[in-house]
């Protein structure tokens, strides 16, 4: 693969309210998007949405040919972006049906840590494909063949994407030393020997069956390994591979309307490659991100700039609120890797998802939520007594939003299928607006 990225989304860098250009579909395997102006906040007099007021705002959505479009009198709107540019008509959501869908999908596709990744690809366009999201944000699409198929794939239904072809970084020497050569092996022959059968992922694998050999394994050594799982071998090689999946961040954003001020933004992290896609969809700001994990069995560097993963994952949430500001309409999507409890659903990093509602960030799935990652999930644990919590760490999130909008959710992707069990070890979760 080559080290550079590939333009090839019909994202349209736009500034101003105005589409500058757009960005031509390449047919190359791996896709970037277009990076645009900075997004204009809401009620930027320069922005004819947002240069009027709330209180200022007055027509109606009843008068003919209205939905969809300006109000035939007055100055409001009844159209899907209004919500995002806040000057929607009074009585737009009784009069015009429909609400802006957007879904947050993370795909699983780990090749050798989650189980049947070839297998499950072609069912997954399927499913996505019959999603009725407007904006559907992916995450762990991590090779760039899985990438181009899925847009391939979905193209009729979502033509414009953005992906950010990040690269792996090597180790400037041997990442672990000759000390570490013969643990290194046996750790090989374990994943080989316990890991490689379908139907277990290479994480689950290495906590339990090679545990013994993991334990013999130096900090530093144990830091490539986990970016390295499915051939541990590697990191007894000269720069090693510093990053899991080729040093790729795993997400893609797809949309069935223009995306405009496309871009990607990298977060500062060890093992996996993170960052947040942002873009402008009918007047919202849309954030799709995937945080990082709490590796427990995996050190953390101890020169690295944070003193955790935990630390590592509270960088981020302050790295997007910065960039999300304070006055743009926003919707974050993603496996943001935290939630709260509740009745059946255990807590993962509380604190973190704590610090990004501390953040302005809301969480208005407030009655029956249920876990996203899922014990029952038999791509998520093998043992019938189960491996952990049952937890909900995909979300939509809104931010900058008034106290009486809220999203409604459902769980999709969440059934049996033949051969593979499930589609994913995430369930999908998919978020309406009320108009």
């Amino acid at each position: 693969m080559r080290p550079d990225a590939i333009a090839a989304v019909r994202a349209y860098a736009a500034a101003r309210g105005r589409a500058l250009a757009a960005c031509l579909l390449a047919t190359m395997a791996a896709f970037v998007g277009c990076s645009g102006t900075d997004s204009l906040e809401a009620g930027d007099p320069d922005d004819p949405r947002g240069a009027i007021g709330k209180a200022d705002l007055f027509g109606s959505c009843s008068t003919a040919d209205s939905c969809g479009d300006q109000a035939a009198e007055g100055n409001c709107w009844c159209d899907s972006a209004c919500l995002g540019h806040g000057d929607c008509c009074a009585d737009k959501s009784t009069v015009c049906p429909g609400g802006l869908q957007l879904a947050t999908y993370n795909a699983g596709l780990a090749h050798g840590a989650v189980p049947f990744a070839v297998e499950r690809l072609r069912p997954i366009i399927d499913e996505l494909r019959h999603v009725s999201a407007d904006v559907l944000c992916l995450q762990e699409v991590w090779t760039d063949e899985d990438a181009q198929a899925i847009q391939n794939g979905l193209a009729p239904e979502f033509p414009y994407a953005i992906r950010e072809r990040t690269i792996n970084d090597d180790s400037d020497w041997f990442a672990c030393s000759i000390t570490q050569w013969t643990a290194i092996y046996r750790m090989n022959s374990c994943v080989d020997e316990q890991c490689s059968p379908n139907g277990i992922s290479t994480f689950e694998c290495a906590a339990d069956q090679c545990a013994a050999e993991w334990d013999e394994i130096d900090d530093g050594c144990k830091l490539c390994l986990a970016a390295n799982s499915t051939s541990p071998v590697k990191c007894a090689a000269w720069r090693a591979p510093m990053f899991a999946n080729d040093g790729r961040n795993g997400l893609l954003l797809l949309s069935r309307t223009p995306l405009e001020n496309a871009g990607y933004t990298p977060f500062e992290t060890f093992v996996i490659k993170r960052g947040v896609i942002r873009a402008d969809i009918e007047g919202l700001q849309v954030q799709c991100t995937h945080l990082t994990s709490a590796l427990d069995v995996v050190p953390y560097p101890a020169d690295a700039p944070y003193q955790s993963w935990d630390e590592e994952h509270r960088a981020q949430v302050a790295r997007m609120a910065q960039q999300a500001g304070t006055r743009r309409h926003t919707v974050l999507l993603g496996d943001l890797n935290t939630g709260p409890a509740s009745e059946g659903v255990d807590a993962e990093l509380p604190d973190n998802f704590q610090a990004l509602l501390d953040a302005g960030y809301r969480d208005t799935w407030t009655a029956g939520q249920t876990c996203t990652y899922c014990q029952e999930n038999p791509l998520v644990c093998s043992k019938p007594e189960g491996c952990g919590p049952n937890i909900r760490i995909d979300h939509g999130l809104l931010k900058n939003f008034t106290a009486d909008i809220a999203l409604s959710f459902e769980r999709f992707a969440d059934q049996p299928v033949p051969d593979v069990e499930r589609l994913s070890d995430h369930y999908g979760l998919l978020a309406t607006m009320p108009y």
